[in-house]
Order: structure tokens, then sequence, then C-alpha cells
């Protein structure tokens, strides 16, 4: 909220600086800058994105189109931006808003789910018992894949979020005049003209095709172990019916 509001502002919904913000579950559309529609917005509870921000249902949470504002002030009394990008107000600072919302909103709620399924389980074994639910070892299976795929929306919301930003810039140190607040990088500078398009289209090929050969073998992996089970070594006992001390010994 503090380093990168935009991007909190999109996974927010929040399209203006509003006091006691609402949580949005869901939203179809993206904030405007201007007096345009507004996005549809489905089950807002009031005051939960302030309380998560600022830890007060009361705090007014800063919203998209306000942030652009305040954002093209500052750079614009940035000599050091203006004359590498000129006039801040040419350019759209918001990230793509469909892909941050959603990706925050799944991120967690993947995360969610395992948490409610590892609670579940940590019941269902309490005091040594062994959980006889078959739901429970079907949604443990099928949850194998889910803390990847979670990662994957973290990662998604992290780098979609920054946009249109490689460095996002330190709105507090532009406001407080510190030589830090010009530390900035946009995507557009970020590309080098000095890598043609074969060698970046072979390195994403390579890429692609390690981590996929990774991929399978891990795959396999699971499978064959899971269709095995648990090996259990067969007990050997003496006539008496008791292990003798040379078994015992090491066995342990």
């Amino acid at each position: 909220v503090e380093v990168q509001p935009m991007k909190m502002a999109a996974a927010e919904g929040i399209c203006v600086d509003t006091e006691g913000a609402a949580f949005t579950v869901a939203q179809f559309g993206s904030c405007p800058l201007g007096d345009d529609s507004q996005p549809l917005q489905i089950v807002r509870v009031p005051g939960v994105a302030s309380f998560m921000s600022h830890n007060s249902f009361t705090a007014t949470s800063e919203g998209v189109a306000d942030i652009q504002d305040r954002m093209v002030a500052l750079l614009n009394a940035d000599p050091n931006f203006t004359a590498k990008y000129g006039d801040a107000s040419a350019y759209d600072f918001r990230p793509p808003q469909m892909a941050v919302f959603w990706s925050f909103r799944l991120m967690i709620g993947l995360g969610l789910a395992a948490f409610v399924l590892a609670a579940w389980g940590l019941w269902a074994t309490r005091r040594g018992r062994a959980p006889g639910s078959v739901w429970l070892s079907r949604l443990a299976l099928a949850n194998i894949p889910l803390p990847f795929v979670a990662a994957s929306f973290g990662w998604i919301f992290t780098e979609m979020g920054r946009q249109p930003w490689v460095v996002a810039p330190n709105l507090g140190a532009l406001s407080s005049g510190s030589p830090l607040g010009s530390v900035a990088l946009m995507t557009q500078m970020g590309v080098s003209p000095n890598v043609p398009a074969w060698q970046t289209l072979i390195t994403l090929i390579l890429f692609t095709v390690l981590y996929g050969v990774l991929g399978v073998i891990w795959y396999l992996l699971m499978k064959r172990y899971a269709l095995e089970g648990i090996r259990t070594a067969p007990t050997r006992a003496t006539a008496a019916g008791a292990e003798s001390a040379a078994d015992l010994a090491f066995g342990y």
C-alpha cells in the first residue's frame, strides 16, 4: 500500500480515494481515470479494505484515479523523469486491472483452501486416529497442484501489478525530495535493443523445454510412489515371540 499504492488499489478495486473502503468480492471492468462508467462490483463489505490496509475500518484508502493524478504531479516535478520520458500526463500508470484483481483473489483463495484442508486433516488425525473420510483423501490428492497454481497467481499479481514499471518509483521518496525517488524504470525502456528477437525466442524455448521435462519427471515420480503406497518390512520374531537382541540393535 505504501510502496506500490496503484497495484493495491487495482487489486482491491478502489477507483477513487475512499474513506472506509469496502472489500469487493468480484469485479468486472476497470476503474476509469475520468467520469466514465464504473466497473461492476459484486458483494462489497464496507470498511474491510481500509482495515486490511491501515488497521482501521474508517481510514482513507487511495483510489486508482487519484493515485494517477498524484503520480503525474510527482513525476513531472522530477527532472530526471521528464528528461527521460517527457510529460508524465502522457502515460497511463494503471496496471491491467482485471489480471491484478483476480490473480490477487485466486492467490489468496487457493491458499485459504489449502489451509482449510490442512486444518481438516489435522482434526481428522487427532490423537493418532487414522482418517476415514473418502472426501478428505480425494481433496488431498486434488490439492497437490494447488500450491503451485497459487504461487503462479502470486507471481502474476506481482509482475502485472507493477506495470507499466520494471522498477516502480518510490512515491514517498519523490514526495520528500530524496534522490531515491528518481530510481525508476518503465517497461518500455527495459527492453534491450542489442538483444535480437531470435535470441529471446531460443531462450524461452529452452526454458520451456527444461522445466517441461522436470515437470514430467516430477509427475512420474509422484505417480509411481503414490501407487506403490507405504512399504512395510515383515516382522521377524523368535520362537518365544520376542526379537533377539541382535535384531533389536540393528533395527534401532
